[in-house]
């Protein structure tokens, strides 16, 4: 009877410390969610010789007063006649990152602008969710309002984080296009594949419902995604193309989460290059 009450103690003892350690898992998690969602890239890179690209740094003030710092490489075709892709990069990256992609774009003959969050890069404030929103609504603006950009010559571009960002923004404004690269369900969606024993869907802030949204996006879409994503599984990029309404392609390429461009060069370029000659209106602001 002794023995019987002493292993009775002893399970509600361990159960309570299980208990206690779980919730204190969660607290963590929940307090720290901002440092699990983003991962700031503070360090900016030199652009190789070789790409051939001239970097010019740009500054917009987002609309709570945060200074955003992003670089555009102008194509040597007139505004009249280039496209404009409004680059939106991934989670642990800056916009010096990713420099070759850009410099392909280039070559395809568009004018990038590559947009930075706050906290990222040179760029002052912390990220989240509702304030990389702020930062893309910022970045479209200096585009029409400054460079005086038509949307008509206008290509929104999302890599991982950055798809989020776009078709929030999307929903919202003009362009001539939405490409897709890489893109998520929702951050929910794939924190709960990532963390399944965590009560992800309680306790997220930073939800990034691309699922919900991308219903709303009228424009032309090109969703991109690559087979071997490790990042992103593939099945998050075909749930994105399912909700989404016409026109839309979906464009299934071989290599990883950021080097399908090189990988699956011809498929990648052809289809992208296909897309941004959308772009190539007369029609301009």
């Amino acid at each position: 009877m002794i023995v019987k009450k002493l292993i009775r103690r002893i399970a509600i003892v361990v159960l309570l410390l299980l208990v206690l350690a779980y919730t204190g898992i969660v607290w963590w998690a929940s307090s720290h969610e901002n440092e699990l969602v983003f991962h700031p890239n503070r360090e900016m890179l030199l652009l190789p010789d070789s790409l051939g690209l001239y970097a010019e740094g740009v500054w917009v003030t987002a609309a709570d007063g945060v200074q955003l710092a992003g670089r555009i490489y102008r194509s040597s075709l007139p505004d009249s006649v280039a496209p404009w892709v409004l680059y939106f990069h991934g989670i642990a990256k800056n916009s010096s990152s990713r420099a070759p992609f850009h410099a392909m774009l280039h070559r395809l003959g568009a004018s990038v602008l590559v947009a930075e969050y706050r906290g990222f890069g040179q760029s002052g404030g912390s990220p989240d969710e509702a304030g990389v929103e702020r930062d893309a609504d910022a970045w479209y603006a200096y585009v029409r309002s400054v460079l005086g950009i038509s949307p008509h010559h206008l290509i929104l571009y999302g890599h991982s984080l950055g798809t989020a960002v776009a078709i929030d923004l999307a929903t919202r404004v003009q362009a001539a296009g939405l490409v897709v690269e890489g893109g998520f369900t929702s951050a929910v969606d794939r924190g709960e594949e990532l963390y399944p024993l965590l009560p992800v869907s309680w306790v997220m802030k930073n939800r990034f419902d691309s699922l919900s949204k991308i219903p709303h996006v009228a424009m032309p879409k090109l969703f991109l995604h690559a087979v071997d994503d490790k990042m992103i599984p593939i099945a998050h990029g075909r749930k994105l193309f399912d909700a989404a309404l016409p026109p839309k392609m979906f464009v299934e390429v071989h290599g990883g989460h950021d080097d399908s461009y090189l990988a699956d060069r011809h498929i990648f370029v052809d289809a992208l290059g296909s897309f941004l000659a959308r772009a190539r209106s007369p029609a301009r602001r």
